[in-house]
C-alpha cells in the first residue's frame, strides 16, 4: 500500500507547484492528497480537499470568510480546518506524512497545522521566505 504524504498549499499562488509536486511523489510510488488553505484567488487546480472543505471544518463558511477578507480573519480558521482534516487521516492511518508549500503567508498557516499533528509524524516545509 502506497505512503499518502498531504500537500499543504494556498492553491491560487502555489496550485501549479502543489501539482508537481503530486506527479513527483506519485511517479516515486507514494500517493499525494492535496488541501487547499487559500482563500481568495482562482485555486488551480482544485484539491482533494477544497478551501471550501477546509474552512467548514475550522467552523467558518468560505463564504462569510470572503465577505471581508482579511489573512489575520481566515488564517486560524483555514490552519483549525486543514488541522481537523489531518488528524482525522492520522488517525485513521490514512496519512503518513505532510509537506507544505508556502511564501511568507503560506509558510505560516502550513507551519501552524505542522505543530499540531503528532510528534514523529515526518513533515517538511518549502518556504520562499528565508526567515520571518
Amino acid at each position: 500500500m502506497p505512503k499518502v504524504i498531504g500537500v499543504l498549499a494556498t492553491f491560487d499562488t502555489k496550485g501549479e507547484q502543489a501539482q508537481y509536486l503530486r506527479e513527483q511523489l506519485e511517479r516515486l510510488g507514494s500517493q499525494a492528497f492535496l488541501v487547499d488553505l487559500g482563500v481568495t484567488g482562482t485555486p488551480t487546480p482544485a484539491g482533494d480537499v477544497t478551501r471550501e472543505q477546509v474552512a467548514r471544518a475550522g467552523g467558518v463558511p468560505l463564504g462569510d470568510l470572503l465577505s471581508n477578507p482579511s489573512r489575520e480573519a481566515a488564517q486560524p480558521v483555514m490552519a483549525r480546518g486543514a488541522i481537523r482534516i489531518l488528524q482525522e487521516r492520522v488517525e485513521g492511518g490514512a496519512l503518513h506524512g505532510v509537506i507544505g508549500l508556502g511564501g511568507l503567508q503560506g509558510t505560516a498557516v502550513c507551519t501552524e497545522v505542522m505543530r499540531a499533528l503528532p510528534y514523529g509524524l515526518p513533515k517538511v516545509m518549502v518556504s520562499t521566505v528565508a526567515s520571518g
